[in-house]
């Protein structure tokens, strides 16, 4: 879905190939950041012209300044030693903030890792006001609601190569590369603005919603 899709203004109007994308991902030391789960890395490319920047990258460790549970750690890899001197998150989300200025951000379930932003703008006075794009979203569309819609699933799909899963630099590039595949799909059925693509992804969400309430 792509969220305050209402006011995207002259952004929406744009080829999508021409808008400038900031891919980013999240690891964190639990599922619930309302009962105090926290950020501990946050990934990130920048996508330009339909090439992503790989040399244009954000990638920070945080300290949570909590321990890291062990079953988050296997997922990630992300220990209390290596957290133990990095800056804590009202010095890098602010970075973050700065690094994706006024792109479009996307994410893979963007709900989840936009929750744990949004949870401390207030405390930092920051706001992620940009417009998101969210590639589960837009692979429930583009292939339908019976294909899986994984990071994993889609890559297999896509001939997509999988390098550093579970690091959150790792998989904001895999879900850049995603995107533009989902950019060339989109363009192939045409649809080529962001504002195209809002509409499409609202009607598909309402549908959904109406299947389901049957």
């Amino acid at each position: 879905m792509l969220d305050n899709a209402r006011d995207i203004g002259e952004m929406g109007r744009l080829p999508l190939r021409s808008i400038t994308f900031v891919v980013f991902d999240t690891e964190t030391t639990g599922l619930q950041p309302s009962q105090g789960d926290q950020i501990v890395q946050i990934g990130a490319v920048r996508v330009v012209n339909g090439r992503i920047l790989s040399g244009e990258s954000f990638n920070r460790i945080v300290n949570p300044g909590k321990p890291i549970p062990p079953e988050s750690i296997r997922f990630h890899g992300i220990t209390d030693e290596m957290a133990r001197d990095k800056p804590p998150l009202g010095v890098v989300l602010p970075q973050f903030r700065a690094f994706a200025a006024d792109a479009v951000l996307v994410a893979h379930n963007a709900a989840f890792d936009l929750k744990f932003l949004r949870m401390r703008e207030r405390d930092f006075g920051i706001k992620f006001d940009n417009a998101v794009l969210d590639t589960m979203m837009l692979s429930n569309y583009l292939d339908g609601a019976e294909a899986g819609h994984s990071l994993d699933s889609i890559c297999e799909r896509f001939g997509i190569e999988i390098t550093d899963r579970h690091t959150a630099l790792g998989d904001a590039i895999v879900t850049a590369a995603v995107l533009l595949r989902h950019i060339e799909m989109l363009e192939s059925r045409g649809i080529t603005t962001l504002d195209q693509v809002v509409k499409e992804l609202d009607i598909n969400i309402q549908l959904h919603q109406r299947q389901q309430a049957l």
